[in-house]
């Protein structure tokens, strides 16, 4: 995997001078915790198809985007929706929600700004 992109700007962090996307990477791990509060309360008012909070705010995410841009694939979505049942039954919440965390990424990547 490529290292950071050359850094266009420097900034100067506790005397030191520290590359742009540095200081970025640091912001951004600032505000996961916050992100993470957000979807958590999204996802506990999200319907329960799983029972698994996560994984039912990713459900319902990815059926109203891809209502909205591929209704003829709404199919896929009742797909992934039965397999996530499935396993649900079978593995534990926490195994559950790793796994749809590792699933919302690849979900954001089919979504277009009309999903916003």
């Amino acid at each position: 995997m490529p290292g950071p992109p050359a850094p266009l700007l420097l900034v100067v962090v506790s005397r030191l001078w520290v590359p742009l996307w540095a200081a970025a990477v640091e912001l951004t791990g600032a505000l996961a915790p916050f992100e993470d509060w957000m979807q958590d309360a999204q996802a506990a008012s999200a319907p329960k198809v799983t029972g698994v909070p996560g994984c039912d705010l990713l459900l319902q995410q990815h059926r109203a985007c891809v209502a909205k841009i591929a209704p003829d694939q709404i199919s896929g979505v009742d797909a992934m929706t039965e397999e996530l049942k499935a396993k649900a039954k079978v593995k534990s919440a926490e195994d559950m929600t790793q796994e749809c965390k590792a699933l919302r990424p690849i979900a954001e990547m089919m979504w277009t700004d009309e999903c916003a």
